[in-house]
């Protein structure tokens, strides 16, 4: 053999030694979280919503409205169309089924699927829709990212 062979850095076990569990910390709300939860309180008693949101005005509870685009047939072209019946995009049909068209659309509703339920999640989480005992670790963190809330270990 030319050369030693050595292990390199080592085994280190990771055993998160040192670093808090996510389920361990608990998170104290700061002013800026009740600031915020007040000038949404204001918001919803004008009426006034976010784009893609459904809130409940007794409980401030948000839920996403999703819009779902279909895929309609037309003669000889294929058209999304969206939830108020609107022509989005429409291409001449093919004979391999315009797989590729129905695969876009689907995509797109998951995204805006995905995007919505964040954004409802963050909302309950900011406007006091959720109880702050009952917040998720994800809804935690989007809280501490904003400086709404600080982490503190019990």
């Amino acid at each position: 053999m030319a050369f030693k062979q050595s292990p390199g850095r080592g085994n280190n076990a990771k055993t998160g030694y040192g670093i808090p569990s996510p389920l361990k910390q608990e998170i104290e709300l700061t002013k800026e979280y009740t600031k915020g939860k007040e000038k949404l309180a204001a918001n919803r008693a004008k009426g006034s919503t976010p784009g893609g949101l459904s809130v409940d005005k007794k409980t401030a509870e948000a839920k996403p409205n999703l819009p779902m685009h279909k895929v309609i047939k037309a003669g000889s072209y294929v058209r999304e169309v969206d939830s108020k019946g609107g022509v989005v995009k429409e291409e001449r049909a093919d004979s391999r089924g315009n797989e590729k068209f129905y695969k876009a659309v689907e995509n797109r509703n998951a995204d805006v699927t995905k995007r919505q339920t964040a954004n409802a999640s963050l909302y309950n989480a900011t406007s006091g829709g959720t109880s702050p005992d009952k917040l998720s670790h994800g809804q935690k963190k989007s809280l501490v990212s904003l400086g709404k809330a600080k982490v503190f270990k019990k």
